[in-house]
């Protein structure tokens, strides 16, 4: 999808509510941008609501400006799945998103917090799942599909193939 020279690009589709727990992706985010010193990092947040004047302050306040792009709320997320390289959930709480299961359908690997429904969605090696809460966890899952273009590749092709046999 991409070159090593390009930046990683991430990608989270939904609510901004405290539900969503961004603060811990936007955390996981900082670390990444300065560990992984091959190639820099990018999260599209497309999506809106109560959090996001909070949230923009944060990206501030870490230094991520060049980093994050607030897209607001979209009829259509096809474009920014196209651009993305990992689709990323930090959710405290959840039941099966549909945002997930769209970037499963699309190719995108993904990385997602062990909560609701999600961990029986990205079981069997068809995405990456972590701890709530934790950005340290959330950041290593980030770098390793950056690093790992056959990790990547294979995870994506797995949430594709689950999505074919159980969600169409």
């Amino acid at each position: 999808r991409s070159s090593q020279c390009d930046p990683f690009v991430c990608l989270f589709v939904g609510r901004l509510h405290k539900d969503k727990d961004l603060p811990t992706l936007l955390r996981a985010l900082d670390h990444v941008r300065r560990t992984l010193r091959e190639r820099s990092v990018q999260l599209l947040i497309v999506g809106d609501g109560s959090e996001r004047e909070s949230l923009e302050e944060m990206v501030r306040r870490l230094g991520l400006s060049e980093n994050v792009t607030f897209l607001g709320a979209q009829l259509d997320p096809a474009p920014f799945l196209e651009r993305a390289n990992a689709f990323v959930m930090s959710s405290v709480t959840e039941g099966v998103p549909l945002a997930l299961l769209e970037a499963m359908a699309f190719g995108l690997p993904c990385i997602s917090t062990a909560v609701g429904g999600i961990p029986d969605v990205l079981c069997g090696g068809r995405g990456v799942l972590v701890p709530a809460r934790d950005h340290i966890s959330l950041a290593r899952a980030i770098e390793e599909i950056a690093r790992s273009d056959e990790l990547a590749s294979s995870v994506a092709k797995s949430a594709r193939k689950a999505i074919e046999l159980e969600y169409s």
